[in-house]
């Protein structure tokens, strides 16, 4: 029997209480926030132009979440729009417009198509794709975070964090990674799709699946991983077993499905889901 989305949060709440005793401890950061209150309809991406295809294709992250939806039989509605610097970092963005769907400045050329005037459920943020090990950068990361969070609350949305996946010849980092993302995104009291910590599983267990086109930018296969942990995340749903494979073949698609679900099970709840 596959778990029911409160079945994740259920299993999590007791890590609530480690959270603290793991920092002491020098263990991994375990999430505070694990579910969305309610359902998103819609989402709007905040990102460096590290992960633009991966966001920004008709083929890409948005529009696979959307069909994910339709292949579970759901009425859920997803709508998105991206928004993207090139050769940006997230410090350059104004999260006030894309809490609001409309680019705030004058320089409204860099905005890639806000769909209309209309506000989203979340904002999607993500950036520190290498995250440094200076301190002093670790510091302001969380503080650029925490503002942004604060923003796009005071705008009527819901901050989310997107944990990005280190670069191919740099695999090692993927542990600094999550751990920055996941400081972040409890001192801003926001979820996190933990993207990162599946592309690392998926590609320990099956190398030949190729997740990448570069050192950086997902594949075809990597931005289907990526849409599918963004599905389980936000709604607490199962993938497996869904409809909706992006024209992969349905054992790649079956195997990015079950990495995808089980990382976001022992991500928030600190151990594989139930049979």
């Amino acid at each position: 029997m596959r778990p029911v989305p409160r079945a994740i949060r259920a299993a999590g709440l007791g890590l609530a209480t480690l959270i603290a005793l793991g920092a002491a401890a020098g263990a991994q950061t375990r999430p505070s926030v694990l579910g969305l209150e309610d359902a998103p309809g819609s989402a709007v991406y905040a990102d460096d132009s590290f992960f633009f295809r991966s966001f920004h294709t008709l083929d890409g992250l948005g529009g696979h979440v959307a069909s994910l939806l339709r292949g579970a039989g759901s009425a859920q509605r997803f709508r998105t729009a991206p928004v993207s610097i090139g050769a940006a970092r997230l410090v350059w963005h104004d999260p006030i417009g894309y809490a609001l769907g409309r680019p705030a400045s004058a320089r409204a050329e860099l905005a890639a198509s806000p769909l209309g005037w209309r506000a989203f459920d979340i904002a999607i943020l993500t950036d520190c794709g290498d995250c440094p090990a200076q301190p002093r950068a670790v510091a302001a990361h969380l503080e650029r975070i925490h503002r942004d969070a604060e923003t796009v609350r005071r705008q009527g949305g819901e901050p989310v964090l997107f944990m990005p996946w280190a670069p191919r010849d740099r695999p090692e980092a993927q542990q600094r990674i999550a751990e920055a993302t996941t400081q972040a995104a409890n001192a801003a009291g926001a979820l996190v799709i933990p993207a990162g910590l599946a592309f690392a599983r998926a590609e320990a267990e099956r190398p030949a699946v190729e997740l990448r086109e570069d050192r950086q930018h997902p594949s075809h296969a990597g931005a289907y991983l990526a849409a599918v942990v963004t599905y389980a995340a936000l709604y607490g749903a199962s993938p497996i077993g869904n409809r909706f494979t992006a024209g992969l073949d349905a054992e790649t698609a079956g195997f990015l499905q079950r990495v995808a679900w089980e990382t976001v099970w022992e991500y928030y709840a600190g151990r594989p889901p139930a049979e």
